[in-house]
């Protein structure tokens, strides 16, 4: 800072008893396990919050309209 003084910062509380006490958010579960032959194989599971489920479902829409600009910026060139 110009006035040699240090920004003012967050300042972290310590978790209490009463923090413990609050409800926690529901979470969402989701499992898929995926086998190909007999060796090779993917086990998954998720655990979100209906928060994390918006988030990720703004990111996805984010990259398939990010994808569609693309895409028709490579098909109108190609016509040129």
């Amino acid at each position: 800072m110009p006035d040699g003084t240090s920004p003012s910062l967050p300042v972290c509380r310590p978790v209490t008893s009463k923090d413990a006490n609050r409800p926690r958010a529901p979470r969402h579960t989701g499992r898929i396990t995926v086998r190909v032959g007999r060796h090779a194989g993917l086990d998954m599971r998720v655990r979100l919050t209906s928060r994390g489920i918006l988030a990720v479902g703004g990111l996805v829409s984010s990259i398939l309209l990010s994808t569609a600009v693309l895409v028709a910026v490579s098909v109108r060139e190609s016509r040129n």
